[in-house]
Protein backbone atom coordinates (compact mmCIF):
# COMPACT_ATOMS: atom_id res chain seq x y z
CA UNK A 1 0.00 0.00 0.00
CA UNK A 2 1.29 3.44 -0.89
CA UNK A 3 2.45 5.47 2.10
CA UNK A 4 0.75 8.86 2.45
CA UNK A 5 2.95 11.87 1.91
CA UNK A 6 3.58 13.79 5.09
CA UNK A 7 4.42 17.41 5.60
CA UNK A 8 5.49 19.01 8.81
CA UNK A 9 5.07 22.59 9.83
CA UNK A 10 7.84 24.75 11.33
CA UNK A 11 6.99 23.26 14.73
CA UNK A 12 9.36 20.99 16.60
CA UNK A 13 9.46 17.32 15.79
CA UNK A 14 7.43 16.41 18.88
CA UNK A 15 4.58 18.87 18.35
CA UNK A 16 2.79 17.59 15.25
CA UNK A 17 2.93 15.78 11.94
CA UNK A 18 0.03 16.37 9.55
CA UNK A 19 -1.23 13.52 7.39
CA UNK A 20 -1.38 14.90 3.83
CA UNK A 21 -4.01 12.42 2.52
CA UNK A 22 -6.32 12.12 5.49
CA UNK A 23 -9.43 10.74 3.81
CA UNK A 24 -11.19 10.67 0.46
CA UNK A 25 -13.66 13.51 0.00
CA UNK A 26 -15.70 15.38 -2.56
CA UNK A 27 -16.45 19.09 -2.59
CA UNK A 28 -17.39 21.88 -4.95
CA UNK A 29 -14.60 23.78 -6.65
CA UNK A 30 -14.31 27.29 -5.30
CA UNK A 31 -13.82 28.81 -8.74
CA UNK A 32 -15.69 26.55 -11.19
CA UNK A 33 -18.75 25.45 -9.15
CA UNK A 34 -18.16 21.81 -10.13
CA UNK A 35 -17.82 18.72 -7.92
CA UNK A 36 -14.34 17.28 -7.39
CA UNK A 37 -13.19 14.00 -5.83
CA UNK A 38 -9.84 13.57 -4.16
CA UNK A 39 -7.96 13.76 -0.90
CA UNK A 40 -8.50 16.58 1.55
CA UNK A 41 -5.63 18.95 2.24
CA UNK A 42 -5.53 22.02 4.47
CA UNK A 43 -2.14 23.40 3.45
CA UNK A 44 -3.30 26.18 1.16
CA UNK A 45 -3.40 29.63 2.73
CA UNK A 46 -6.81 31.27 2.89
CA UNK A 47 -8.91 28.15 2.36
CA UNK A 48 -9.05 24.41 1.85
CA UNK A 49 -8.17 22.27 -1.14
CA UNK A 50 -8.53 18.82 -2.63
CA UNK A 51 -5.76 16.91 -4.34
CA UNK A 52 -7.54 15.25 -7.25
CA UNK A 53 -6.69 12.07 -9.19
CA UNK A 54 -4.29 14.03 -11.42
CA UNK A 55 -2.42 15.29 -8.30
CA UNK A 56 -3.71 18.80 -8.95
CA UNK A 57 -4.37 21.05 -5.98
CA UNK A 58 -7.86 22.57 -6.31
CA UNK A 59 -9.31 25.17 -3.95
CA UNK A 60 -12.72 24.14 -2.62
CA UNK A 61 -15.75 25.67 -0.96
CA UNK A 62 -15.25 24.30 2.56
CA UNK A 63 -19.02 24.38 3.20
CA UNK A 64 -19.45 21.59 0.62
CA UNK A 65 -16.79 19.21 2.01
CA UNK A 66 -18.21 15.65 2.10
CA UNK A 67 -16.47 12.60 3.58
CA UNK A 68 -16.54 9.18 1.91
CA UNK A 69 -18.62 6.62 3.86
CA UNK A 70 -16.76 3.66 2.35
CA UNK A 71 -20.07 2.22 1.03
CA UNK A 72 -20.96 1.81 -2.64
CA UNK A 73 -24.46 1.97 -4.12
CA UNK A 74 -25.80 2.67 -7.62
CA UNK A 75 -26.19 6.20 -8.93
CA UNK A 76 -29.19 7.18 -11.10
CA UNK A 77 -27.55 5.50 -14.13
CA UNK A 78 -26.95 2.17 -12.34
CA UNK A 79 -23.19 2.65 -11.94
CA UNK A 80 -21.91 1.67 -8.46
CA UNK A 81 -20.30 4.73 -6.88
CA UNK A 82 -19.15 5.71 -3.41
CA UNK A 83 -21.74 7.08 -1.01
CA UNK A 84 -20.64 10.40 0.51
CA UNK A 85 -21.76 12.50 3.42
CA UNK A 86 -24.57 14.88 2.30
CA UNK A 87 -25.67 12.61 -0.57
CA UNK A 88 -29.43 12.29 -1.09
CA UNK A 89 -30.60 8.73 -1.75
CA UNK A 90 -33.87 7.16 -2.71
CA UNK A 91 -34.69 4.51 -0.10
CA UNK A 92 -37.21 1.83 -1.06
CA UNK A 93 -38.98 -0.91 0.88
CA UNK A 94 -41.82 -3.36 0.42
CA UNK A 95 -44.86 -2.82 2.67
CA UNK A 96 -45.87 -6.11 4.33
CA UNK A 97 -49.53 -5.12 4.75
CA UNK A 98 -50.51 -4.15 1.21
CA UNK A 99 -47.44 -5.42 -0.69
CA UNK A 100 -46.87 -1.92 -2.09
CA UNK A 101 -43.42 -0.62 -2.88
CA UNK A 102 -42.75 2.61 -0.95
CA UNK A 103 -39.91 5.10 -1.06
CA UNK A 104 -38.58 8.21 0.64
CA UNK A 105 -35.56 10.42 0.19
CA UNK A 106 -32.87 10.27 2.87
CA UNK A 107 -29.62 12.15 3.22
CA UNK A 108 -26.34 10.92 4.67
CA UNK A 109 -24.60 12.70 7.55
CA UNK A 110 -22.01 11.96 10.21
CA UNK A 111 -23.45 11.63 13.72
CA UNK A 112 -20.93 12.63 16.40
CA UNK A 113 -22.82 10.75 19.15
CA UNK A 114 -22.82 7.46 17.22
CA UNK A 115 -19.32 8.05 15.77
CA UNK A 116 -20.58 6.98 12.36
CA UNK A 117 -22.63 7.78 9.29
CA UNK A 118 -26.43 7.71 9.39
CA UNK A 119 -29.24 8.16 6.88
CA UNK A 120 -31.75 10.82 7.97
CA UNK A 121 -35.34 10.04 6.93
CA UNK A 122 -38.23 12.38 6.11
CA UNK A 123 -39.46 12.35 9.74
CA UNK A 124 -35.97 13.17 11.04
CA UNK A 125 -35.34 9.58 12.15
CA UNK A 126 -31.86 8.12 11.67
CA UNK A 127 -30.64 4.75 10.40
CA UNK A 128 -27.09 3.74 11.36
CA UNK A 129 -24.98 2.82 8.30
CA UNK A 130 -22.12 1.19 10.23
CA UNK A 131 -23.89 -2.15 10.67
CA UNK A 132 -24.69 -2.56 6.99
CA UNK A 133 -22.55 -4.34 4.41
CA UNK A 134 -22.50 -3.25 0.77
CA UNK A 135 -25.18 -5.76 -0.23
CA UNK A 136 -27.55 -4.64 2.54
CA UNK A 137 -27.07 -0.97 1.74
CA UNK A 138 -27.69 -1.59 -1.96
CA UNK A 139 -30.91 -3.49 -1.14
CA UNK A 140 -32.31 -0.63 0.94
CA UNK A 141 -31.01 2.39 -0.96
CA UNK A 142 -32.14 2.26 -4.55
CA UNK A 143 -29.79 4.97 -5.81
CA UNK A 144 -28.05 8.25 -5.15
CA UNK A 145 -30.17 11.04 -6.62
CA UNK A 146 -28.06 14.07 -5.71
CA UNK A 147 -26.81 15.95 -2.68
CA UNK A 148 -28.17 18.36 -0.08
CA UNK A 149 -26.51 21.38 -1.70
CA UNK A 150 -27.88 20.97 -5.23
CA UNK A 151 -31.10 19.05 -4.43
CA UNK A 152 -32.43 20.55 -1.18
CA UNK A 153 -35.94 20.55 -2.70
CA UNK A 154 -36.05 16.74 -2.18
CA UNK A 155 -35.74 17.13 1.60
CA UNK A 156 -38.55 17.53 4.13
CA UNK A 157 -38.67 20.33 6.71
CA UNK A 158 -37.49 17.98 9.48
CA UNK A 159 -34.55 16.85 7.35
CA UNK A 160 -33.55 20.46 6.68
CA UNK A 161 -33.55 21.09 10.46
CA UNK A 162 -31.07 18.19 10.87
CA UNK A 163 -28.73 19.83 8.36
CA UNK A 164 -28.04 22.68 10.75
Amino acid sequence: MRQPRRRTTNMTKHETTINYELYKVKAKSYYHDKWLNGFFSNFVLGGLEIIDEKAMHCKIDENTLCRNTGKKIPDMHGKRVYLYENDVCKMTWQDDCDNEKNFEYVFIRYDEDLCGFVAVGERGDQIDLNGFGDNDVEGIYECIVGNVFDNADLLSGKQKEKLK
